[in-house]
């Protein structure tokens, strides 16, 4: 098909056996996501984070995606934050006879932009306020650290932030040095999930991105993506720095909730 100039287009992925193995046989010029995709990232927050990996997955093996039958204004903005290259749907037009109406299209459009810019820039500002707090802190946790204060101590302002969950000391080589500092607050830190906390001292962590990320640039916080804390049923965000103190580099982790955090975050813009 493609010496005769034909795109190929792998439809409603997402839905019943569309397996992810397609795309690589195919290697298909666009692939359409299935409406059930959308329509369940907008009723779920859990699906809505992973959309838009999914999205830069595709990407990544050389297609274009087109987020098929988006009807509703929340399913509108989630196919423009998981960045998805086309979308069509009865939001935006519905089937008729004649030319389109572009004037009317044109409308749809600047308004959905301008409701997307809005939403974009209160939900920087408001992670940009929060995640600084948790730098600003984790940076004063290791200069106490520095100036020959133990560990415990030194995060002891660090873990009274909203959403803290645990912080813990790693060596230069990655090697966890002592048990985890839990934060007290309720509601934030939940029951491991395989026990892993009996094992966190002399657990090596040099693999993880915010390991690998600090020592790259030390003195400098590192923050990771979201991810499944093996030390808690909650989507968890790290925080880390590495230094220089005691003649040895040290690297300085604080585990947040990140679902907790952006609860708080959701309740203060309302």
């Amino acid at each position: 098909m493609r010496p005769m100039r034909f795109l190929i287009a792998l439809d409603d992925f997402g839905a019943g056996h569309s397996n992810i193995d397609r795309v690589w046989r195919l290697q298909p010029d666009i692939v359409k996501l299935d409406r059930s995709v959308i329509a369940q990232a907008a009723r779920e927050p859990r699906v809505a984070r992973m959309l838009s990996r999914l999205v830069s997955l595709l990407h990544e093996t050389g297609a274009i995606v087109l987020a098929e039958g988006v009807e509703t204004q929340v399913e509108a903005l989630l196919s423009m934050e998981c960045d998805a290259d086309f979308v069509q749907g009865f939001y935006f037009a519905h089937p008729a006879p004649g030319s389109v109406d572009e004037e009317s299209c044109r409308a749809v459009m600047d308004s959905i932009s301008e409701i997307f810019r809005t939403r974009v820039e209160l939900i920087e500002r408001a992670n940009s306020t929060l995640l600084s707090a948790y730098t600003d802190a984790l940076q004063t946790s290791a200069e106490r650290f520095c100036a020959g204060i133990d560990f415990p101590r030194a995060t002891q302002g660090l873990l009274r932030l909203e959403g803290a969950a645990r912080c813990y000391l790693l060596d230069g080589q990655g090697y966890q040095i002592g048990d985890d500092i839990k934060a007290t607050q309720p509601g934030v830190s939940a029951p491991n999930l395989f026990g892993s906390e009996a094992v966190a001292s002399g657990g090596c962590w040099d693999r993880r991105l915010y390991f690998r990320d600090a020592v790259s640039e030390p003195g400098t916080v590192k923050i990771s993506e979201p991810y499944l804390s093996i030390n808690g049923m909650h989507l968890c965000v790290t925080f880390s720095i590495a230094i220089s103190a005691r003649g040895s580099m040290w690297v300085l982790c604080a585990d947040t909730d990140w679902q907790h955090m952006q609860g708080a975050t959701t309740s203060t813009m309302r």
